[in-house]
């Protein structure tokens, strides 16, 4: 039985005294491998997310659940990784282009529709990028191996101070031109399916950049756009901040632990508990009394909030 809770992560970097050492955090199958083919998402074109290397301008907008992404509260985020599989032979010469990330933190966890029941483009400062990188792809690279695994990593020019609210993140691809791919198979790790449209994307090889696109017409379903409920897996590099630390000390207020077909809550006053699983769909909600409380839950990863703090727990 493994429990990971957000006040516990706390503690361990208040261990570290002042010198919190820098986490990881992976969403979806970013820490998978394609052996089973169920990690990657199968797609090419307009399909692939976060950038699709076939186009000269390329780029997306996908929206990553704050229950997701509750360690990483009041800590400051430092770079943003994507991982890709390629199987096969590819470009023909050396392959370097422009990408630049941008995060954002939302009040709502899915895209927003105008009077006309469109879905409406995030407004993003695109002179502000979080990360602005060229990215290079050489031809030693790509026949290297057969299924080889990638990582693009694009550090932060300065650290992103994470709140604890939906993240958005934009990525922007510029190139001189697009990479040839036939014969070439190029997947990007995925996150499961979700209920709701989690990430738009774009593609354009007639000069027409996403941010371009944006501002001449910011709703999503032209010509060059589609949705998506998948989302790209991502990882994100981020030191626990100081101020993280409050989470601790909830440790002798609040216990969740998870057991096989349950979880339970020890409280030492009264609180409200909410419980949600990886999707952000809501399981129980409630007031208990001080005590020890059992909710059954089918085996899983689940989010449990009690009052304002949320924590990770691991049914078996």
């Amino acid at each position: 039985m493994k429990i990971i809770t957000l006040f516990t992560l706390c503690a361990l970097s208040v261990l570290n005294a002042y010198s919190a050492e820098s986490q990881r955090l992976s969403i979806g199958h970013y820490e998978g491998t394609n052996d089973s083919g169920e990690n990657v998402y199968d797609a090419s074109a307009l399909n692939m997310s976060p950038v699709a290397w076939t186009h000269v301008q390329s780029g997306s907008q996908t929206i990553y659940d704050a229950l997701e992404l509750g360690e990483m509260q009041k800590s400051e985020i430092t770079s943003v990784r994507f991982k890709f599989y390629h199987g096969g032979y590819a470009a023909f010469s050396d392959y370097t282009t422009r990408l630049r990330v941008y995060l954002q933190e939302l009040d709502v966890n899915e895209f927003q529709k105008n009077d006309s029941g469109d879905y409406l483009w995030f407004n993003v400062d695109e002179k502000s990028p979080n990360a602005d990188i060229e990215w290079e792809w050489t031809f030693d690279d790509i026949m290297a191996s057969e299924g080889y695994d990638r990582e693009i990593v694009l550090p932060l020019s300065v650290p992103y101070t994470y709140t604890g609210k939906h993240l958005l993140v934009t990525v922007a691809q510029d190139n001189a031109e697009g990479v040839y791919l036939e014969g070439f198979t190029t997947m990007f790790y995925w996150c499961d399916t979700k209920p709701m449209y989690c990430t738009a994307v774009f593609g354009s090889d007639r000069g027409i950049g996403l941010f371009d696109a944006m501002n001449t017409n910011p709703v999503i379903y032209q010509s060059n756009s589609l949705m998506m409920k998948n989302a790209p897996a991502i990882s994100f590099e981020y030191t626990p901040s100081e101020s993280s630390s409050v989470s601790a000390e909830k440790a002798d207020v609040y216990k969740v632990v998870g057991k096989a077909d349950a979880a339970t809550v020890y409280l030492n006053e009264p609180a409200a508990v909410k419980v949600y699983n990886m999707a952000g769909q809501l399981f129980y909600s409630g007031n208990m009394s001080a005590g020890n409380h059992d909710i059954e839950l089918t085996k899983g990863i689940y989010v449990i909030s009690v009052g304002t703090d949320m924590s990770k727990v691991v049914v078996r």
